[in-house]
């Protein structure tokens, strides 16, 4: 149902599950599923299942399914109330924020009274903690057990003292209207003309259809409102069960639309050839003759109306041919008047999608752990000159360093390492990690470690970028030539001495970077 509806979030309640002792951090908690989809690269085939069940048996319990492509932007996620009300914060680039609340209120009944009070004082004090700046958003769903919620008014006096007046009247009946009131939250139905729809309809044919279900939104929310629509769960040829409830779909613009758009294989394949780079004219360099010669082009051309065409087709295809040969006249237009044209800048790494930015995250630690270990190699390869140096150089420094602890801080670099690549290794399902070695003493065993890192880099950069975001991803050298030049001359000790200084801060990863020790004393340069 998701995969062919296209929905990135779901929220379900009353799910009927009981776990005494469930959190978010155990590894059932967030389950991947992968449907038998028959396209690969569709963005609705692998899904994860978040539960939130309940301690006890007095009804509840909720789930959050959303697509792998929104799990990447997950930022964190809260069970506010166990089985009704979890918290989840998605991060998107440049800063933006989609706070959602999923509700599952109960009926304001007297086996419910401590549970509803617990739910609207959390839902209170959450809204109230929740940063309002203009590119964060807020959405509440759920199940509110409330009729006709987004119908009722509360006077001006009660909106002014709202906290205090939450936190005495919790179980009032209107309080929940009051929170929708003093958060500025709006019915998205509203938008559409579908907020008298009803949302549930009982089994027992006697009882009446009413609106109970309600997705709000924060008022910058409403401009990015797409869709808005009501499907009959009883009647959906893909619904695998049945529910008295229908199932309220409403679609806000993506807030990465740009990089989304563009990151796919269609606009990498777009992006490679010469013409779309030539759509991109720098307009703003128009002179005073260039600008009055194009809009003469522009006003030659003749665009009949519908009614005076032919009418082949209806209006919707009409309206497509026409814009199509405007755009046609536009670049026409300004290709004549020779604009000229400029290459689209590289977004800042910054303005990433999340799940981007963490890879490039990967691969920078990768390649700085892979310093670390041709350093180790390094010094095993060369201690005895290292180690004379390094006593040559206490016996003029006030600071004694001994050998045992530039060892140690590269032991304890390598143990905390250690654990972050068998995790990595997990994130990616790879199975190259079976067991590493919790010390690292001889040569062979950090050419292993390299080798695993080189693996992992490899399955990063194949399998986490495609073509369009593979090219962003070119190392920078930041050293001049001739700065690299002068890596290649062998090391004095002077340079030594700098090197073996910072170590202990374990600050200086590079050291495999300068030319292999002499053996012999009278060989360095001082």
């Amino acid at each position: 149902m998701m995969a062919h509806h296209c929905i990135d979030f779901l929220h379900i309640c009353e799910t009927n599950e009981r776990d005494n002792n469930f959190s978010l951090v155990q590894s059932k908690a967030h389950i991947r599923y992968v449907s038998p989809s028959p396209k690969d690269d569709s963005p609705y085939k692998t899904f994860y299942i978040i539960n939130n069940p309940n301690e006890n048996k007095m009804g509840g319990r909720s789930t959050l399914i959303m697509t792998q492509q929104l799990h990447n932007h997950l930022e964190s996620m809260t069970i506010k109330i166990k089985g009704r009300y979890i918290y989840t914060t998605f991060n998107f680039k440049n800063k933006t924020k989609i706070f959602i609340h999923s509700i599952y209120l109960p009926h304001l009944e007297l086996k419910h009274k401590t549970l509803y009070k617990d739910i609207i004082i959390e839902l209170y004090s959450t809204l109230s903690k929740q940063p309002t700046k203009q590119n964060h958003v807020t959405l509440l769903l759920g199940d509110f057990n409330i009729r006709d919620l987004n119908q009722k008014k509360i006077s001006v006096k009660r909106t002014l003292f709202s906290k205090q007046y939450i936190e005495d009247h919790s179980t009032d009946s209107n309080i929940m209207h009051l929170i929708l009131q003093h958060f500025n939250l709006i019915n998205l139905a509203d938008k559409f003309g579908l907020s008298t729809a009803p949302t549930h309809i009982p089994s027992d044919s006697n009882k009446q259809p009413s609106v109970i279900d309600y997705i709000f939104g924060s008022k910058n929310l409403c401009n990015k409102t797409l869709n808005f629509k009501i499907l009959n769960m009883v009647d959906d040829e893909f619904n695998d069960y049945n529910s008295d409830h229908n199932l309220l779909m409403v679609s806000i613009d993506h807030p990465n639309e740009y990089i989304r758009v563009h990151s796919n294989n269609n606009y990498s394949k777009l992006r490679a050839s010469s013409s779309n780079d030539n759509d991109h004219y720098n307009i703003k360099d128009l002179n005073t003759d260039q600008w009055n010669r194009f809009q003469m082009l522009l006003n030659n051309c003749a665009y009949p109306i519908y009614e005076e065409s032919d009418r082949i087709g209806d209006p919707q295809q009409f309206i497509n041919l026409r814009m199509n040969q405007i755009d046609r006249d536009i670049k026409e237009a300004l290709a004549k008047v020779d604009i000229k044209t400029y290459q689209p800048s590289i977004p800042r790494r910054n303005d990433f999608p999340l799940h981007i930015r963490q890879q490039y995250n990967q691969l920078y630690q990768l390649r700085s752990l892979t310093v670390y270990m041709n350093d180790k190699k390094q010094i095993i390869d060369n201690h005895s000159v290292i180690e004379w140096i390094n006593s040559n150089l206490n016996k003029i420094s006030c600071d004694q360093i001994d050998m045992n602890e530039i060892s140690f801080i590269f032991q304890k670099f390598w143990r905390r390492k250690r654990k972050w690549l068998i995790k990595l290794s997990k994130i990616h399902n790879l199975n190259i990690v079976d067991s590493l070695p919790h010390n690292l003493e001889n040569i062979t065993e950090i050419d292993i470690i390299i080798s695993i890192i080189q693996q992992l880099e490899k399955h990063i950069k194949d399998n986490g970028f495609n073509q369009y975001w593979q090219e962003f991803y070119t190392p920078k050298h930041n050293i001049p030539l001739e700065e690299s030049n002068s890596l290649e001359s062998p090391i004095t000790i002077v340079e030594m001495e700098d090197v073996i200084r910072m170590l202990p801060n374990n600050k200086a990863p590079g050291l495999a970077q300068s030319s292999p020790l002499p053996d012999t004393e009278t060989s360095m340069v001082g």
